[in-house]
């Protein structure tokens, strides 16, 4: 081989060397601009779901004040629907958040003053009831009346103890 020969075919080797250089840096960008995206998306869908139980958190904070809301407006039935549900989520999504561990307490509470209501509000729909049977002459012993009323105030606080002991055996199961 010639020494041009030789220079020739170098300067075709620099030239071939060089145009794989710059193809492979265009596929490395590609490639990466595609990680990137990738990489991008599973960056807004980890901040979406943040952003959710954020969402989630706020209003589980928020609860015992809308739960004695409900109770305060006579919405027994929303505000025993709103305590299990807030239960639920507590249990399911938010396990093991530290700072809303005393919130049980708070639930437990909020659902032994509601219990405390139905009794009381179930007594005295009982007391009318009885009223009325003695206005109507049905019933005329005073000593069975009150232990009529005993007697359904008692099966009352027994169903709701149970209603309650269950839901905390519950969350410790």
């Amino acid at each position: 081989m010639l020494p041009t020969q030789v220079k020739d075919l170098l300067e075709n080797a620099q030239k071939t060397a060089k145009n794989l250089r710059s193809e492979v840096k265009i596929i490395g960008e590609t490639v990466s601009g595609s990680f990137a995206a990738v990489h991008r998306n599973n960056k807004i869908a980890r901040l979406k779901e943040t952003t959710r139980l954020l969402k989630v958190i706020q209003t589980v904070q928020q609860s015992p004040a809308t739960i004695r809301l409900l109770i305060s407006t006579y919405d027994f039935s929303a505000a025993k629907e709103y305590i299990e549900t807030i239960r639920e989520v507590l249990q399911n999504e938010l396990q093991g958040i530290s700072g809303l561990k005393n919130l049980h307490a708070e639930l437990d509470n909020a659902e032994k003053q509601l219990n405390g209501i139905l009794v009381e509000e179930a007594s005295s729909i009982f007391e009318v009831k009885i009223q009325k049977l003695i206005i109507a002459g049905k019933l005329t012993n005073k000593l069975s009346l009150k232990m009529i009323e005993q007697t359904a105030k008692i099966k009352i606080r027994y169903i709701l103890t149970r209603i309650f002991a269950s839901r905390v055996l519950l969350r410790f199961t």
